[in-house]
């Protein structure tokens, strides 16, 4: 999960400049949807055993669960890059602070 939230962090800080169909509040609404859906993914993910490892051959155990849950993240980012596609920069203060204090909660 971690290593999925620096990636995401990452691309994020990269549109960044090029952004304006969305407002900063929607950036922030976006960066905490995928928070959350990164760490609903916890759980299954380290319920993972040399147990039900193997069941991933014939798509049992937790990870049909996780493949689902993270194209549904990778889904909800592509959809929120391509909003912020365009959208004018951020100036300092209470919006900036705020996608900075949701790309924290990321990492």
């Amino acid at each position: 999960m971690v290593a999925f939230g620096r990636l995401f962090t990452s691309a994020m800080a990269l549109a960044m400049p090029a952004m304006a169909q969305t407002t900063p509040a929607q950036v922030v609404t976006n960066i905490q949807l995928i928070t959350q859906k990164s760490q609903a993914l916890q759980g299954p993910a380290q319920s993972i055993s040399i147990i039900n490892g193997p069941l991933i051959v014939i798509g049992l155990g937790p990870f049909p669960q996780i493949i689902v849950g993270f194209t549904d993240i990778v889904t909800t980012a592509t959809t929120a890059l391509a909003q912020m596609q365009g959208m004018n920069p951020v100036p300092a203060g209470a919006p900036s602070d705020n996608i900075f204090e949701a790309f924290r909660e990321v990492s």
